[in-house]
């Protein structure tokens, strides 16, 4: 199949990437691996990239070679797409079919090794930006780039970005009118708030920073450090039951047993925002059947992240699940906004996870 891809290109331009998705083991040892890999070498009239996504998660066999343990074909994956400049990503044991697809056609199209984004407004400036996946500086060409800032001043927005891709300088500049900009919910100001509360929880705390970090954290309802115990400070608005005592004898057992049939299914999640887990409480109808039901979480992009198993939970009208911010296979996402959906046949309720590590 390489080799035949490999023809393929040098018939139609011998400019492309080649993209092998397999579950193969069956040139693990490193004689077949070497002899293979050379051979696809000496095959190309210039070096290609070539992209392995291997989804063998079971039944592999282990090859032992210079003093470390391959699974399956890892050993040739591992040195063809690293020669060739290609990735090799693979399921086991961080990633699901559909996770090692995007992150390798993210990577199609190569990689920029400097990138420098800069905004600014007509008669105004923006600051506070905060990037959710973008480390040091690189990306790869395909991956959506996630920034939330403020800004003073009019539209025109302007974008000016600059970089180094396939060892080549790039600029360019996007601007943005205001009909072509979309206006978000109360969501984006809490995630900007919440990553600046944490950039000044991070700096030495004066009185004026801890004062800031009150300030925004009563303003948009976010707890930090100093706002978890506010309800009892009276200087802060917070009033004290000096002598409370137990109402809930009041409602009576009837009236209760009816609202709780009647209420529609509901779902929370504390603490949201998040950065180590949040417990996300659920409680169904009495009509809703356990077997019509899925619960899961999707990115901003619409990728399945965590499917949620709900074998032994059908007596069960209320529960909850802890997610610690996680791929289903254990590697931990990016932070910014998620959304958790539950699905019957006839309805799908969500809920905006904040996400902040």
């Amino acid at each position: 199949m390489l080799a035949n891809g490999i023809d393929f290109v040098k018939t139609n331009g011998n400019n492309a990437s080649i993209l092998l998705i397999s579950d193969s083991d069956q040139a693990g040892a490193y004689q077949v691996a070497n002899q293979l890999i050379q051979d696809l070498q000496e095959q190309m009239e210039a070096t290609l990239p070539i992209h392995v996504a291997d989804f063998q998660n079971q039944s592999w066999t282990w090859n032992h070679i210079g003093g470390r343990s391959y699974r399956g074909n890892e050993y040739f994956y591992s040195n063809l797409t690293r020669l060739t400049g290609g990735n090799f990503f693979r399921v086991y044991p961080n990633y699901s079919f559909s996770n090692i697809l995007s992150s390798v056609f993210e990577s199609l199209d190569g990689f920029i090794s400097t990138i420098d984004i800069h905004t600014t407004m007509e008669n105004g400036f923006c600051y506070g930006r905060y990037n959710f996946n973008l480390n040091n500086t690189t990306t790869y060409l395909k991956q959506p780039i996630l920034q939330v800032g403020k800004f003073y001043g009019t539209f025109p927005f302007t974008i000016n970005v600059s970089g180094i891709y396939q060892s080549n300088m790039f600029s360019q500049q996007f601007i943005i009118d205001e009909s072509s900009a979309f206006y978000a919910d109360s969501l984006s100001e809490e995630i900007w708030t919440g990553n600046y509360i944490q950039s000044l929880e991070a700096e030495n705390q004066t009185n004026d920073i801890i004062s800031e970090i009150i300030h925004h954290s009563l303003k948009q309802r976010i707890l930090s450090y100093y706002t978890a115990f506010l309800c009892l400070e009276p200087q802060q608005g917070g009033k004290i039951m000096s002598n409370p005592w137990d109402e809930s004898e009041l409602i009576s057992m009837i009236q209760m047993a009816n609202n709780t049939e009647d209420a529609d299914t509901l779902f929370q999640a504390y603490p949201n925002p998040f950065n180590s887990q949040t417990a996300i409480k659920i409680k169904l109808r009495s009509e809703i059947e356990m077997k019509d039901i899925s619960f899961k979480i999707y990115n901003i992009m619409g990728q399945v992240v965590k499917i949620f198993n709900i074998e032994g939970i059908a007596p069960k009208r209320e529960f909850e699940f802890i997610w610690d911010g996680t791929y289903q296979f254990g590697q931990v996402v990016s932070s910014g906004s998620y959304i958790f959906t539950m699905s019957t046949k006839t309805k799908k309720q969500s809920l905006k996870l904040l996400f902040m590590k």
